[in-house]
C-alpha cells in the first residue's frame, strides 16, 4: 500500500532532480507539495477514493499538474512516471548523493555539471583525490566532511531512536522560544509523526527575521565553554542545517 510518506519522498526526489536540471520555480512547487503531503493527517489513498483528484487539489501546494502526478502514483503502486522520465536523463546515483549530509541540491548540481559526479563511488573517489576543491565553494574541510558522511551512510548510523531525538529537539526548541523574533515553532518530519527512528531533527520556525534567528542560534549554542554545534553546512536564507555534538545529550 502506498503511504503519504512514499508519495512525499517521490515528490522531494522530483524537486531535487528538477533543480539539478536547472529548472526554475517547479522545484519549489514540488517541495511545497511534498511538505504538505508529508504532514497531511488523512491517508491520500482514502482521500482520493472519496473525492477523486479534486480532493488532492485541496491540499496546500498541490495544483493541477502535481495532483495528476500523485494520482498516477496512487494508481500504480507508488511508481511515478514523472520521476522515471527524469531518471532517463539523470543517473539514479544522484539521488544517493542527495542523501549525504552536507550535499544539498545546490552542491549536487555543481558536482553533476562541473565534474560529472553522478554516483556515490564517483563522489568518494573525487573527494579522496582532492578534486572537489576545484569547484568554487568546496574546500579541504568540506571534502573531509563528505567522506565522513559517506562512511556514516554506509554504516547506517545516520538514524537515532525517537526517544533519543526528542530531548535534543526539546532543548533547541526551548532555547529558540526565548528569542523574541520567533513567532511560532514546532517539530516537523519523523519527529512530529513520532516514528520509531529519526534521521534529521526538523524544527520549523515562523519569523520575519530568519537571518537574525539563525545567527543567534549559532552564537547561543557555541559559547567558549560549550560548543554544541559541530558544523554548519549548506546554509541558505531560510534553511539552516547543522551537525550537533551528541556528547552533550
Amino acid at each position: 500500500m502506498v503511504s503519504n510518506q512514499d508519495i512525499a519522498k517521490k515528490l522531494y526526489q522530483i524537486a531535487n532532480l528538477l533543480a539539478i536540471k536547472d529548472i526554475r520555480f517547479e522545484p519549489i512547487a514540488y517541495r511545497r507539495a511534498a511538505r504538505s503531503v508529508e504532514d497531511e493527517s488523512q491517508d491520500l489513498k482514502k482521500l482520493y477514493k472519496l473525492g477523486g483528484i479534486d480532493s488532492l487539489q485541496k491540499i496546500d501546494g498541490v495544483g493541477k499538474g502535481i495532483s495528476h502526478n500523485i494520482e498516477y502514483m496512487l494508481k500504480n503502486k507508488g511508481k511515478s512516471d514523472k520521476l522515471n522520465s527524469l531518471l532517463k536523463e539523470i543517473s539514479r546515483g544522484v539521488l544517493d548523493i542527495l542523501q549525504i549530509p552536507s550535499v544539498g541540491p545546490k552542491r549536487a548540481k555543481q558536482l553533476y555539471h562541473e565534474l560529472g559526479i553522478d554516483s556515490l563511488p564517483k563522489l568518494k573517489k573525487f573527494a579522496k583525490t582532492g578534486k572537489l576543491r576545484e569547484i568554487p565553494g568546496f574546500g579541504e574541510k568540506l571534502e573531509k566532511e563528505i567522506l565522513k558522511n559517506i562512511d556514516r551512510k554506509k554504516k547506517n548510523i545516520d538514524r537515532i531512536t525517537y526517544s533519543e531525538a526528542l530531548p535534543i529537539a526539546r532543548y533547541f526548541v526551548n532555547k529558540l522560544k526565548k528569542n523574541e523574533s520567533v513567532e511560532r515553532i514546532g517539530y516537523m518530519g519523523s519527529l512530529r509523526r513520532k516514528k520509531s527512528t529519526v534521521g534529521d531533527i526538523d524544527i520549523l520556525v515562523a519569523s520575519s527575521k530568519p537571518i537574525e534567528i539563525m545567527n543567534k542560534f549559532v552564537i547561543t549554542n557555541n559559547s567558549n565553554h560549550c560548543r554544541i554545534i559541530s558544523s554548519v553546512f549548506n546554509r541558505g536564507d531560510i534553511n539552516f542545517p547543522v551537525f550537533i555534538d551528541s556528547h552533550f545529550f
